[in-house]
């Protein structure tokens, strides 16, 4: 068997439309909207109704049950209200699908399920005794409101249950999980998959004449759902399938009974850990099998009670997929036929599927409702092992272990990150050695969910010894417009063919071939990075680099002569509770102790924690000592060149306190030493936000990489977005000893390299030539957010400087950059809405608007503020330019002169460092317009700044600028 049909037979137009009606146009958006807001209302009337009833009903054990898997306190008071609003959700939709395909129809239908399926056993249904007694007058009240609406109900439900698959999801999204279970939603990761989303997956992986092609050879393909849902996706593939049957066995009432009684359930299996999506998800398959049984039923044929098999469908954990007793059947037993199932679909190679197509959960292992997967099924060293924090990397892995080596096929939507972040990079590994990639689809964040922020990737695989006809190729499409809506990129996406010309400037692919030099290239690259559509001059940059050496060794063991060597603070958990307020750890521990124990550190709170709805354990923990500590989030001080806060007066600081140092601390409190208050506080610390570590008596962590070296070159770990706002890198250079935490890595200079100004170095790595290598390396997704690891760093080319002379130049203009910016900062820090013109100094801009002038106003200078201006530089031209600068009467003039030198300052540095590294002018003007950085070289043109070549004398050019820079002033 094949997925590739080369001879099926066309299917008729006339058959396509067989069951259309004259005149008939399907349900739109509105019609949907309507009937989902009708069922919304109603289920809050019947809510109200249960809420009243509530307790002439005794729960099952099942309830409990239900309840404490959906990680619901049973002991709250809400839950009843969630436990009604499920009640009332079930009733008013079982009641809904009744009235569309009639009653009895409906009834008939449900004898044939299993028990332990059939919706008409209450047993099994701990929300169905509201339906079984009031199931009429919902029905009545539903008629009602359609053919208030212009909807016969008789004429218009075929048209409805055409359509039932948005207006379920839709009904299921908006009515229960955003409005009552929001926060359930977000720990678990239940986002439901827009229609046209998962028509789209299925279309790539199974389209209509594939599976006329199945029933023809009178077979079926498997199908494997990790996460089911609502069941979204199988019910998709039984669309398709009967929709195949319409134009195949729709005559043959032996092998549409077949179908329905034994291939069916045989072949489809699922495994949802929600109780309550798990049941609709039944539902919802039975509401699809429909259909068939009406078709049976045309052609005559009558079938016994039960003989539907039971449904491979489980409420199961898969990460872990082990069988407990079940209270749903108060048999207080082991279910025998799920125990067997599990167990098959335990053993990877047991049980493998010709399609996994699903929406894995998108959420952090550590926020959400995730257990701790079961090592037997899952091979965390091909996963990450602690490192791991995605969860849909889970999903991933036992979808990819369940293919079918020949004819299966995995396609998914997940977060982008796992292409090419540090943390998934033994699974792809591990994918690129047994799998091939087929289709990578890109979609930017809000295309998808419109309130997820997160962006996606739809991406097809099969087994590298999949039979598969075409599959020698990864085809990765990219489209960046901005105003394409979901359904507009879908149909790009649908209708792009490779080799075809296309107007559209907005789609990017690529095409990789699956050869040995690519398998080489992934291997060594650890990334799919070389996968995504590349910018059109990348080939000519990487063979003017390829020679060169590394900016920084991927690990410390490396000798390679890299002159940088990577860091990353260390991680001051628990929580951060040893960096602390500096003045509030004074006021607390004593000056003596603090001058002992803690130093100054770069840090910014990056989350609130604290507030009056509570904050949890962090929020407990901070509300009766220091509720500054977090009572808001701060922006990153980071900024190039040089941070934007107050060194002298540092804000934070840390607690230097490893595990060696805790003995001290803890013989001096037994003694009433002077550090006793210190110690009580990390020992409250480790209690209450470190039960776990019973081991430990005060919190303290290893501080050997904080930082504590007298000069190293700072950037945050995530550097945020390569937006408008924050179009460039942030390094600053640190001569202060401050430490970092794990927010922050940082560089130091090798003691045996040639070349120790950090300024340099600084200068160098926010060059826009090194902007460009790092969003080349370091990028994650298409928003252009950073992941600044030393293994991406490392892939960065540098080229030595040619001569000290060279290196003092650059470093001349950092320092001066430096100046311009530590002038700017405290105008702006001392202006009344300042922060708002930092985007000028980033962007290398100086035209601004009459709001941002209103704004210099108000500048209020402190008193110091002239003599900040010396022992900044040890360049004299640098000091004279800025006081001549800082000398201007008008406060608006000296600024604009001074964002004027600041972006001057940071051409130069561009100029200098593509001049190190012979990048042609053509090049050059490429590199900046995929940056979307054109402006700063737009700006000076009427200047005549001449362009740095090899054809002119460095020092006239380094003159040049520096005359220019004059006659700013």
């Amino acid at each position: 068997m094949t997925h590739k049909l080369v001879s099926a037979p066309p299917i008729p137009a006339t058959v396509k439309n067989k069951r259309q009606r004259p005149n008939e146009k399907p349900l739109g958006e509105e019609d949907i909207h309507v009937i989902v807001t009708m069922l919304g209302n109603q289920l809050l009337n019947v809510k109200k109704l249960i809420m009243v009833e509530k307790d002439t009903y005794t729960p099952s054990p099942a309830v409990t049950f239900l309840l404490r898997r959906m990680d619901v306190d049973t002991q709250d008071a809400r839950s009843n209200e969630i436990y009604c609003l499920m009640t009332a959700f079930m009733t008013v939709y079982l009641c809904f699908i009744r009235l569309l395909i009639r009653q009895q129809d409906f009834d008939d239908f449900m004898k044939l399920f299993n028990d332990h399926d059939s919706l008409l056993n209450q047993e099994n249904q701990p929300f169905l005794w509201f339906y079984a007694v009031h199931h009429m007058s919902v029905e009545d009240d539903l008629h009602k409101q359609l053919a208030a609406a212009g909807r016969n109900v008789h004429s218009y439900s075929h048209l409805i249950l055409a359509d039932i698959d948005s207006i379920f999801s839709k009904f299921y999204t908006h009515y229960f999980l955003e409005i009552s279970m929001a926060k359930h939603q977000k720990d678990h990761g239940q986002f439901y998959t827009p229609q046209a989303v998962l028509r789209f997956m299925w279309d790539k992986c199974a389209d209509l004449q594939h599976l006329v092609r199945q029933l023809q050879q009178k077979s079926l393909c498997s199908v494997f759902d990790p996460c089911l849902g609502i069941g979204s996706f199988i019910c998709e593939f039984l669309t398709r399938l009967i929709k195949a049957c319409q134009f195949t066995v729709w005559d043959d009432p032996q092998q549409l009974a077949h179908l329905l009684l034994h291939d069916i359930p045989d072949h489809i299996y699922g495994i949802e850990i929600d109780p309550f999506a798990y049941q609709l998800c039944k539902l919802n398959m039975m509401v699809h099998l429909f259909p068939l049984y009406r078709r049976i039923n045309e052609l005559q044929v009558r079938l016994p009670p039960k003989s539907i098999h039971r449904l491979r469908l489980f409420c199961n954990d898969t990460l872990k997929l082990t069988v407990e007793s079940n209270p749903f059947w108060n048999t207080g037993s082991v279910d025998p036929f799920e125990k067997h199932w599990l167990d098959q679909l335990r053993d990877a190679s047991k049980l493998k599927f010709d399609f996994v197509v699903t929406n894995p959960p998108y959420m952090i292992r550590k926020t959400g409702f995730v257990t701790q997967p079961d090592p037997a099924i899952y091979d965390e060293s091909k996963l990450g092992g602690a490192k791991i924090s995605q969860a849909y990397l889970y999903f991933m892995w036992v979808a990819l272990q369940r293919c079918d080596d020949a004819n299966g096929q995995v396609c998914l939507i997940t977060p982008s990150q796992w292409m090419v972040l540090e943390f998934a990079e033994q699974l792809r590994n591990w994918i690129w050695s047994n799998c091939k990639l087929l289709d990578i689809y890109e979609f930017e964040p809000y295309k998808v969910w419109p309130k997820v922020q997160t962006d996606s990737l739809i991406f097809r695989l099969c087994k590298r010894s999949s039979t598969m006809l075409n599959s020698n190729h990864t085809l990765y499409l990219r489209h960046v417009g901005r105003n394409t809506n979901l359904i507009q990129l879908l149909d790009i996406y649908q209708n792009f063919r490779p080799g075809q010309p296309s107007v559209d400037l907005s789609l990017k692919y690529k095409l990789t071939a699956f050869t040995q030099e690519n398998r080489v290239l992934q291997t060594n690259h650890s990334s799919f990075s070389f996968l995504l559509p590349s910018v059109s001059f990348l080939d000519q940059l990487n063979s003017i680099t390829q020679h060169l050496g590394r900016i920084c060794d991927s690990d410390l063991s490396s000798s390679s002569k890299a002159p940088l060597v990577w860091n990353r603070g260390p991680n001051t958990n628990p929580v951060y509770s040893l960096v602390v307020r500096t003045r509030w750890a004074i006021e607390t521990f004593g000056q003596e102790t603090c001058d002992r124990w803690l130093k100054p550190c770069f840090y910014w709170n990056g989350k609130t924690i604290y507030s009056a709805t509570g904050g949890g354990k962090e929020g407990a923990f901070w509300k009766d000592r220091d509720p500054c500590r977090l009572d808001k989030k701060e922006t990153s001080a980071a900024e190039a060149y040089l941070p934007y806060y107050n060194a002298n007066v540092p804000f934070y600081s840390m607690i230097m306190v490893n595990k060696e140092d805790a003995e001290k601390l803890k013989e001096n409190h037994a003694n009433n030493g002077t550090w006793s208050a210190l110690y009580s506080y990390l020992r409250d610390a480790r209690i209450a936000l470190q039960a776990d570590k019973n081991e430990e008596d005060i919190a303290n962590c290893q501080y050997s990489k904080s930082g504590l070296v007298p000069v190293k070159i700072i950037h945050p770990i995530n550097c945020g977005y390569f937006t408008r706002s924050q179009p460039r890198p942030r390094f600053f250079v640190d001569k202060r000893e401050m430490t970092v935490t794990n927010q922050c890595i940082y560089f130091t200079i090798k003691p045996d390299y040639p070349w120790q100004d950090p300024d340099y170095f600084c200068g160098l790595l926010n060059s826009t030539l090194l902007m460009f290598f790092i969003k080349l390396h370091c990028s994650y997704d298409q928003q252009g957010r950073m992941r600044f690891f030393g293994r991406l760093m490392a892939y960065i080319p540098f080229a030595p400087p040619p001569s000290v002379d060279f290196m003092r130049q650059v470093a001349g203009f950092v320092q001066a950059v430096t100046m311009a910016r530590s002038c700017l900062y405290i105008i702006i820090r001392y202006s009344e809405g300042g922060q708002k013109l930092i985007e000028r100094v980033r962007n290398f801009e100086w035209h601004l608007t009459q709001e941002e002038l209103a704004i210099l106003g108000h500048f209020q200078p402190p008193l110091d503020y002239k003599d900040s201006l010396s022992n900044v530089t040890q360049l004299g031209w640098v000091i004279e330019l800025f006081k001549k600068a800082n000398a201007l009467e008008n406060t608006q003039d000296a600024f604009i002169v001074m964002l004027k030198l600041n972006s001057l300052f940071q051409l130069a540095i561009d100029q200098m460092i593509y001049h190190l590294y012979k990048i042609p002018e053509s090049l050059q003007l490429e590199i900046e317009h995929d940056l979307k950085l054109d402006n700063v070289r737009q700006e000076w043109l009427a200047y005549r700044i001449p362009t740095l070549t090899n054809s002119i004398i460095l020092e006239e050019w380094y003159s040049s600028i520096l005359s220019i820079a004059k006659s700013l002033v």
